[in-house]
């Protein structure tokens, strides 16, 4: 397949339904600014500015189609918490949730980036925090 073809593909996308199944994953985003070097140890600490929660995973490419002109059925299991809340609320409007089953026998899986730059350069990434959901994928869980 050649960028021709990916074009043509992308064209052809708005007003198609698509069902995108997968890991929904939450990506947070922890942004600050270096304030210091710690004594403790060689790390920098940051004072924090704030926290953004998006789709990630199987969410990110249901947002992806939605912002392409198609419309998204998305199928995925997270978890009955505050990260898969946001989550959910990070979707765009046309992705269907309807198939995500919501669990309270499982976590969502957080993709914690900690990002961290001056109030006049651009924010880079420090370090990446995984929680990894574990427990029952299935829908009587």
């Amino acid at each position: 397949m050649d960028s021709a073809d990916v074009l043509a593909l992308i064209d052809a996308l708005p007003g198609r339904r698509v069902a995108v199944i997968g890991d929904a994953i939450a990506d947070e985003f922890v942004y600050g600014r270096v304030a210091r070097v710690s004594r403790e140890a060689p790390v920098l600490i940051l004072e924090y500015d704030s926290t953004e929660v998006v789709a990630g995973g199987a969410g990110n490419a249901a947002n992806n189609v939605a912002a392409m002109g198609g419309s998204a059925l998305l199928a995925a299991v997270v978890g009955r918490d505050e990260p898969g809340k946001r989550l959910l609320a990070s979707l765009h409007r046309r992705v269907n949730p309807r198939t995500v089953v919501r669990t309270p026998k499982r976590g969502t899986t957080i993709k914690t980036r900690i990002l961290a730059g001056g109030i006049h350069s651009a924010k880079q990434q420090v370090v990446r925090i995984d929680r990894v959901a574990n427990g029952p994928r299935s829908a009587a869980s």
